[in-house]
């Protein structure tokens, strides 16, 4: 049987990541008075943006918006809104908890120069974050007068502070800032309006979206009552900044400054070369045309063509974050197994691009992950994919752009035959500045959390 999406009531980011806006602002908001941020919410409940498919002209081509809003609410933040304590107890434990604690920050690499007590956001030393206003533009102008048309309407109610505002812009063909093309692998949702691409997994549409059965063929916990918590989502929030400078240094000195093994170990750590094009099609170089094919550059498997790792490194990011058939001795265990940890990223770069009179600003990426599970999809692959150190027999090799190698005897692990290569002390390229959990209520609930439950 087809699942059947309530697009209407669902968020427009659960299932599209406005591909054709490139701008973006993120508010931080803090919740002063219940009465006048309920007021807030009803005067802004007609402009969150759903998923219903957008209207067609006359050619049959989509009509698309030039603007995009939408909205997620800490568990602090529902409960200062007033929503009853029966409702705010039956959400997730990890999402009524958040991202906070020694033990979780531990397992999820948050320590040291990431560590909690240093986040701009969400940490112990910032003030609450209650709720995630997110604007998206197709221009710097109409972003800046759809942000100040949201800043007049919190100053005229009243009983709302913006804590703290993130933007973010999109970069040239769509690469992050340390080259490589981002978002090439995304899962498919299954009843979905797009068709899947080849090579793309059709995943049951209760790993992303509350109310409808998931990988385990299981209708997943729900918040109370239903009206609550059917077609909402749980999103992660994390602000990730990218020392590039530190990244080419060390792809320099790993290569002895050969520029073509540059290139090479940068698309053995990523799994895919900078144009996109994975490893797994063209190991020996890269192929920009294939890169840019989305019917061909996510069409790959590892059991068959790759099981030793010599195409795509066993730990090589690509590898960790989505193992497809390539974790288990069984591919279609491995295939099942990797289906029940996928999650849906909607993150944008922030920064300008890297070049020597940039170096020294700010730069990085908003990950936002959209999951129904916190704990077995986001926080599973950050721990036992993205940090462990012996994944899939490995010894001592966190994922080597995104993982935590503050012990400093991480290691990057190049399988070949006959004798594997091995890059040491292998630093970290990326520091956490934020971390915040949230729900993301379907347009129903967001009227029910309007009017205080």
């Amino acid at each position: 049987m087809t699942t059947k999406l309530d697009n209407a009531d669902i968020q427009g980011i659960v299932l599209s990541g406005y591909a054709h806006l490139n701008e973006a602002t993120y508010l931080f908001l803090k919740v002063d008075s219940g009465e006048k941020g309920r007021q807030w919410l009803k005067q802004i409940s007609a402009d969150i943006s759903s998923a219903a498919p957008w209207l067609r002209g006359i050619d049959n081509r989509a009509i698309k918006p030039s603007t995009q809003v939408n909205i997620a609410f800490t568990h602090a933040g529902l409960e200062a809104l007033g929503l009853p304590k029966d409702s705010l107890d039956s959400f997730l434990e990890e999402f009524c908890e958040g991202p906070l604690g020694e033990e979780r920050s531990k397992l999820m690499g948050d320590v040291d120069e990431s560590a909690p007590e240093n986040w701009e956001l969400g940490g112990p030393n910032t003030q609450p974050i209650h709720i995630m206003l997110m604007l998206f533009a197709a221009t710097d102008e109409s972003l800046e007068a759809l942000q100040e048309h949201y800043e007049v309407t919190l100053r005229e109610i009243g009983g709302i502070t913006i804590v703290h505002d993130q933007a973010a812009s999109r970069l040239d063909d769509s690469k992050e800032h340390f080259g490589f093309r981002d978002g090439v692998s995304q899962p498919a949702i299954e009843g979905a309006l797009n068709p899947p691409t080849p090579g793309q997994d059709v995943i049951k549409a209760g790993e992303f979206v509350l109310g409808y059965r998931n990988e385990y063929d299981l209708i997943p916990p729900m918040p109370k009552p239903d009206v609550l918590g059917k077609n909402g989502t749980y999103l992660v929030y994390r602000k990730l900044a990218q020392n590039v400078g530190t990244f080419r240094q060390f792809l320099n000195e790993a290569a002895n400054g050969d520029p073509q093994l540059v290139e090479l170990i940068g698309a053995k750590l990523m799994g895919r070369w900078k144009s996109g094009a994975p490893l797994a099609l063209t190991p020996d170089g890269d192929d920009p045309q294939l890169g840019q094919d989305n019917q061909r550059n996510n069409n790959f498997r590892f059991a068959e063509t790759d099981p030793y790792g010599y195409r795509t490194p066993i730990g090589s990011h690509v590898r960790r974050s989505n193992p497809r058939d390539g974790i288990e001795h069984d591919p279609t265990a491995s295939v099942q197994t990797a289906g029940r940890h996928r999650i849906l990223r909607r993150g944008r770069p922030y920064g300008p691009p890297f070049n020597e009179q940039t170096a020294n600003e700010a730069r990085g990426t908003l990950f936002v992950a959209i999951n129904a599970d916190i704990k077995r999809q986001f926080e599973f692959v950050q721990q036992r994919w993205v940090n462990d150190a012996k994944f899939a027999g490995l010894y001592s090799d966190p994922d080597p752009m995104a993982g935590d190698h503050s012990n400093g005897n991480s290691t990057m692990t190049i399988q070949h035959w006959p004798i594997r290569k091995e890059i040491r002390g292998v630093p970290r390229f990326v520091t956490v500045k934020a971390s915040v959990y949230f729900f993301v209520p379907s347009l129903t609930a967001l009227a029910f959390i309007a009017n205080g439950g």
